[in-house]
C-alpha cells in the first residue's frame, strides 16, 4: 500500500517555508525490498568409506558433493583447496571451474590412514581440513525517484498529492549489499543526495573485507562524485567486523526532470568467497597377537604390525593363541584363548561376556549372558559401580 500525503500538509509545507527545497522532503513512499537466499555454493553429502573408525596403515576415500544453487547465474572459478589431513596422506587441490545453475560436482579423495609407528600405536584423529573458493559478483539495485522542483509547486497549487514507490532488489550471494538513502524520496532536481552503502556477510562462509576499486557505483544520467568514503584498514581494504562493513559515504547530484523520474542507482562488487569444512576422522591402531583389541584387554608380548585379530579363532600360531587376551565385559580378569595342538586350532573358552549362558555361568555370576529372568519381572543387568554387573529392578 503506498502512503498518500494529504495536500493540506504539502501546502502548509509551502506557507510555512516560503519554497519547496532543501533535501526532506515530505513527498516519500514505501520502499519495496526484493532479495534472494545467501549462499550459493553448498558443500553436502561428505562421506568417508569406509565408516570410521579406520584401522591403521588402511586406505579410505573421502567424497562429497559441491552445489550451485542458483536457479538463474553459472558460478565461475569454483577450486576446492585441501589445507590439512593430520596424520592422514592423500587426497590434493582440485580446480573445478565453472558449475552451472542447479549444478552439482563430485569431489573424491582417496587417503591413507598413518601406520602405527606413526601414531605410536594409539587412537588418533585425521582433520581432514578443506575450503570450497569461488569468485561471484554482487549488485544492488535501486530505484531513485526525482521529481523538479517545477512539478512539485505545481502538484502543490492543484491540492494533489505525489506518491512514490521506490523498489531495491537486494543482492545475490552471501554478501549482501545494503543502499541506504540520508533524505527522503522523491529527491529534488539538482540537490545533493546522499546514502550509504553497507556490505554484510550473510553466508555461511569467511569473508574479511575487500579493496575499494572491487566495488563499482553508478547512477543513471549523474556521476557518483570522487570523494567517497571507503574507510580502510591497514592493508588498504574495507574490513569487514562481525560480518559487517563500516558505511561507505556517498554522494551525487540529482538530475534534472521535466516531472518526475525514476533512475536506477547500481553498486556493484566482485569477490572471491570461501566456505570451510573440517572432518574429524578416527584412526584406531592395528594390533598382532598379545596386543590389546581394539574396546578390548591388553596382554604381554608382541609389537603392533600388519595382522589384525580380533577373536582367538583367528590365530594359527600357539605362540600368540596363548599370548593373545580377551577383556570379559563385566570387568572381570583377562581371558586367554586355548590352544589345541591335535587339531592346531586356537579357541576361545567359554567366559562371562561371550553371549552364550554357559555353566557354571549363572544369572547370579553373569547376567551379561544369563539375564535375570529368575530374579522375576523388571529386573536388568546393570553397573553397580567398578564393572560389578548385578541383577537390580
Amino acid at each position: 500500500m503506498l502512503k498518500r500525503i494529504p495536500p493540506f500538509l504539502i501546502i502548509l509545507v509551502l506557507l510555512v517555508g516560503g519554497c519547496v527545497g532543501g533535501e526532506n522532503l515530505l513527498l516519500q513512499g514505501f520502499q519495496q525490498e526484493i532479495s534472494y537466499p545467501s549462499d550459493v555454493i553448498t558443500v553436502t553429502d561428505i562421506k568417508v568409506i569406509p565408516d570410521p573408525p579406520i584401522t591403521a596403515g588402511d586406505s579410505f576415500t573421502l567424497t562429497f558433493y559441491v552445489n550451485n544453487q542458483d536457479e538463474t547465474y553459472e558460478v565461475e572459478g569454483v577450486n576446492v583447496k585441501l589445507y590439512d589431513t593430520g596424520l592422514c596422506t592423500g587426497g590434493s587441490d582440485e580446480s573445478i571451474g565453472t558449475i552451472f545453475p542447479m549444478g552439482t560436482r563430485t569431489v573424491k579423495w582417496n587417503l591413507q590412514a598413518p601406520s602405527n609407528d606413526k601414531t605410536g600405536g594409539l587412537p588418533v584423529e585425521c582433520p581432514i581440513r578443506f575450503g570450497v573458493e569461488y569468485t561471484f559478483d554482487s549488485s544492488t539495485v535501486a530505484d531513485v525517484v526525482v521529481a523538479s522542483r517545477t512539478h512539485i509547486e505545481e502538484m502543490s497549487r492543484a491540492g494533489e498529492s505525489i506518491d512514490v514507490s521506490p523498489k531495491e532488489t537486494r543482492s545475490r550471494g552471501p554478501l549482501k549489499i545494503d543502499v541506504e538513502f540520508l533524505n527522503s524520496q522523491p529527491f529534488v532536481s539538482g540537490t545533493t543526495v546522499p546514502f550509504t552503502i553497507t556490505v554484510i556477510n550473510e553466508g555461511s562462509g569467511t569473508f574479511t573485507g575487500f579493496p575499494p576499486d572491487h566495488m563499482d557505483i553508478t547512477v543513471d544520467g549523474s556521476s557518483i562524485k570522487n570523494d567517497c568514503h571507503f574507510p580502510t584498514d591497514s592493508d588498504g581494504n574495507v574490513p569487514l567486523i562481525n560480518k559487517k562493513s563500516p558505511p561507505i559515504r556517498c554522494d551525487f547530484i540529482a538530475p534534472s526532470a521535466e516531472t518526475l523520474i525514476t533512475l536506477t542507482l547500481k553498486v556493484s562488487l566482485s569477490y572471491t568467497y570461501k566456505i570451510m569444512n573440517t572432518v574429524n576422522v578416527r584412526i584406531e591402531p592395528s594390533y598382532t597377537g598379545g596386543a590389546p583389541i581394539p574396546g578390548g584387554g591388553g596382554g604381554a608380548g608382541g609389537e603392533p604390525g600388519p595382522v589384525t585379530y580380533s577373536s582367538c579363532e583367528e590365530i594359527t600360531n600357539e605362540d600368540e593363541c596363548y599370548s593373545f587376551k580377551i577383556q570379559p565385559k563385566d570387568g572381570g580378569p583377562e581371558i586367554g584363548c586355548n590352544w589345541i595342538p591335535a587339531e592346531s586350532k586356537c579357541i576361545t573358552p567359554s567366559y562371562c561376556g561371550d553371549g552364550e549362558c554357559l555353566p557354571p555361568e549363572t544369572d547370579t555370576t553373569c547376567c551379561y549372558d544369563c539375564g535375570c529372568d529368575e530374579f522375576g519381572r523388571g529386573y536388568i543387568c546393570s553397573d553397580t559401580g567398578d564393572n560389578e554387573y548385578q541383577c537390580i529392578p
